[in-house]
């Protein structure tokens, strides 16, 4: 089988890591605990369902991507890799509990929730939280050791700043696969939002207060969601990211308008040119009758919200990147 990442041609057997019934058992042990798990946060916390339904548009996103890939419909490697999508963000529960726990935990489980949120003391983020949460379920004793270092890896790997830099087109398939996997949950990740988010954190007022309020009140993050007119230039240090075709790291993200850049940024870091292709494509989002590309969404919407030179030179430098992998927006 061959596929390309970070243009790259990739060749491998692609050998079943897997059963389809050992996906199915995984899926068993999560669908039993992760009820009473999601129920320590709060109810109409914004990770609450929110979380639940991104992993499922993950899974859903990457069953296509796949497809279009080469990965046949009963290939049990594409199952595992859908199946990773959909539970990539489960350490989101303890993250929330983490961040304020007295604003974000279920008051009739308060102490239940501060003595979860304790177990998670030494992870760095919630992607180690996710791993840390399938190891307490029993999940990776379902699959085969390497199999299972797969899947600890790209859960791991998926909140890194960058995609990892992977390995050569030779290097032993068993090594490659936990870069492969990696590179392909990051892709499916980001383009499950730009699907689900994109219309949404442009147009819809109780989604950006919901940004808002996750910011502010639920996280321990100092930035200001400032929305409402044009921002004064934005700072080099972001600028130059995208300049340097690199995505932006969260924490020098300071507005709002900054953190769309933040998100055009994404596309920098895509690995895959079929994920590509999809941002490039006319989405129609039924709900606020938008049909153009998610990436170019952004971009219109930052020229009426950002420097207009600087919104230009953002949209030249996309536009470039994109066309190095052949692709016009």
């Amino acid at each position: 089988m061959e596929i390309i990442l970070q243009n790259v041609r990739y060749n491998f057997s692609n050998r079943p890591l897997c059963t389809s019934n050992e996906v199915g058992l995984a899926k068993e042990i999560i669908a039993s605990h992760y009820p009473q798990m999601a129920d320590l946060l709060k109810d109409g916390h914004p990770w609450k369902e929110a979380k639940a339904l991104h992993g499922a548009l993950t899974a859903q996103t990457g069953q296509e991507i796949l497809s279009e890939m080469g990965f046949e419909n009963n290939d049990p490697n594409r199952e595992l890799i859908c199946l990773i999508g959909e539970i990539h963000d489960l350490g989101r529960v303890p993250d929330g509990l983490q961040q304020k726990l007295a604003q974000n935990a279920n008051p009739e489980r308060m102490e239940e929730a501060e003595r979860f949120a304790a177990l998670f003391a030494g992870c760095k983020d919630h992607g180690e939280m996710s791993v840390k949460i399938l190891e307490e379920w029993g999940v990776f004793n379902v699959f085969s050791p390497d199999t299972a270092d797969i899947i600890r890896f790209a859960i791991a790997h998926h909140t890194d700043d960058q995609s990892p830099i992977l390995p050569r087109p030779d290097t032993d398939e068993a090594e490659m696969m936990k870069f492969i996997v990696t590179a392909l949950i990051r892709d499916l990740d980001k383009l499950a939002l730009f699907i689900g988010k994109t219309a949404k954190y442009l147009y819809d007022e109780k989604e950006i207060q919901r940004q808002e309020e996750i910011v502010k009140n639920l996280l321990n993050q100092k930035y200001h969601l400032t929305y409402r007119g044009r921002d004064k230039r934005v700072e080099e240090v972001v600028m130059n990211f995208v300049r340097n075709w690199q995505p932006i790291p969260q924490r020098f993200i300071t507005t709002y308008q900054q953190y769309m850049i933040y998100m055009a940024s994404w596309a920098l870091d895509m690995n895959s040119p079929e994920v590509l292709r999809r941002l490039a494509k006319d989405m129609i989002d039924a709900e606020f009758t938008e049909s153009k590309p998610p990436i170019n969404m952004i971009l219109d919407w930052l020229d009426n919200h950002i420097c207009k030179e600087q919104a230009t030179e953002i949209r030249q430098a996309i536009r470039a990147y994109f066309a190095k992998n052949n692709i016009t927006i």
